[in-house]
């Protein structure tokens, strides 16, 4: 980190640690402006963008559609009453699952999750949540626990709330034959794609097994959608797997590029939630107008235009692109993808778990990173983070990219 940023009045000069770049030791970089797949730096250089706000950027920066809510909306701050938004983004986020009765907005992913463990503790009365290595539920004390077998991040938790929570690692069937076997849980959580050790799928008999371990011992699952819900399909991983989950958070894209976060599940489950149950929960700037406008037309954009349809292409392409550069140059290297979320790891295995990922995969990741970011391509500053593409990135910027990794290493 630079002095510039050691002096900043933020915190290590950023609002996120992730946008520090400490991990592959690279500065911040400071975006003046967006529109389409760019960001723009202070001299007007257009980069392409993959990191899309890690997430939400679905559709494009400054798109026209949401270029005309902001422009012409009747509302500009938060309210303290209801607005009319509200209803609808419900139904479309209704409309991902069939399990899905009530929903409840929240101002982030993070608080969705907070809220949604303390449904499943207070349904169950029962108190340990089982999560898995590597996956990331925003920067919630009760299920932040183990980050990688070698980091854990209790520091400023209550040792009480760390204790109830169980981490095991992810696609190991027996270690959670064995968690169960052990443990009375209110709740499993899962990303069913991990994107913060990537992008590393579930497989089917994890799945498989996951579903009837919470089924038999009534221990809810909780399946964390913020990173995929609406980005991997409209039906998220929950109908690429025909998952069954208790609830499901969301956040990311369907806030349409703005704050949010959502609880979704059965009646009986978010009735427990105030003012009709006895699980409080409130947000001052919750149902915030401006989100729930963005929100309504993205996902009606998601439903009515061909944006999977240009992923899919986009991605087979790249994908089938960069194996056939690296093999040439010698340079192992795997990729995968789904929807609008993609990953790749410099190693010849794609792994299956964090533990799988290898350290020279880090290494050469850091040097490609610079690489492609001195070409004016900008990818999430870690190995560990997904990347993303949204509806605008066009045949120029795939051209572009592959250009700019022909020359790398």
């Amino acid at each position: 980190m630079t002095e510039k940023y050691k002096t900043s009045r933020l915190v290590g000069g950023v609002n996120s640690p992730v946008r520090a770049g400490l991990s592959v030791n690279a500065e911040p970089f400071l975006a003046s402006s967006s529109e389409g797949p760019y960001l723009y730096d202070k001299k007007g250089n257009a980069y392409i963008d993959y990191i899309c706000g890690f997430g939400p950027i679905i559709i494009g920066h400054k798109h026209p559609t949401i270029k005309h809510i902001l422009e012409n909306s009747d509302f500009f701050s938060t309210l303290g009453v209801c607005n009319p938004y509200e209803e609808s983004l419900a139904q479309l986020v209704q409309s991902a699952n069939s399990n899905i009765d009530k929903v409840r907005f929240t101002n982030s992913g993070g608080e969705a999750v907070n809220t949604a463990v303390k449904i499943a503790k207070g349904y169950t009365q029962r108190s340990r949540i089982l999560k898995f290595v590597g996956q990331y539920h925003g920067a919630v004390d009760s299920v932040l626990g183990y980050l990688s077998p070698s980091q854990s991040i209790k520091t400023g938790i209550d040792p009480k709330t760390s204790d109830q929570l169980v981490c095991v690692p992810f696609n190991d069937t027996k270690a959670l034959e064995d968690a169960f076997s052990h443990n009375s849980f209110a709740a499993v959580i899962i990303e069913v794609i991990s994107g913060n050790m990537g992008f590393i799928r579930a497989s089917n008999p994890f799945i498989a097994k996951l579903q009837s371990l919470c089924d038999t011992h009534q221990c809810l699952l909780i399946v964390d959608e913020i990173m995929t819900g609406f980005r991997v399909g409209l039906g998220g991983t929950c109908k690429l797997y025909n998952l069954k989950p208790d609830l499901i958070t969301y956040g990311k894209v369907v806030g349409g590029g703005f704050p949010i976060g959502a609880i979704a599940g059965p009646e009986k489950l978010m009735n427990t939630l105030s003012p009709v149950g006895p699980i409080y929960q409130a947000g001052t700037f919750s149902g915030h107008p401006i989100s729930m406008a963005c929100g309504v037309a993205v996902l009606e954009f998601l439903h009515t235009q061909p944006v999977f349809e240009h992923f899919d292409h986009y991605l087979k392409t790249l994908s089938t692109e960069l194996n056939s550069i690296f093999k040439q140059k010698g340079v192992p290297f795997c990729m995968d993808h789904q929807g609008g979320m993609f990953g790749f790891y410099f190693q010849d295995r794609y792994p299956e778990s964090y533990a799988d990922i290898t350290k020279e995969c880090e290494g050469l990741f850091n040097q490609f990173y610079h690489h492609m970011r001195s070409n004016k391509i900008l990818l999430p500053p870690s190995h560990l983070e997904a990347i993303f593409m949204t509806f605008a990135h066009d045949t120029k910027c795939l051209e572009k990219t592959l250009e700019a990794a022909q020359s790398a290493f």
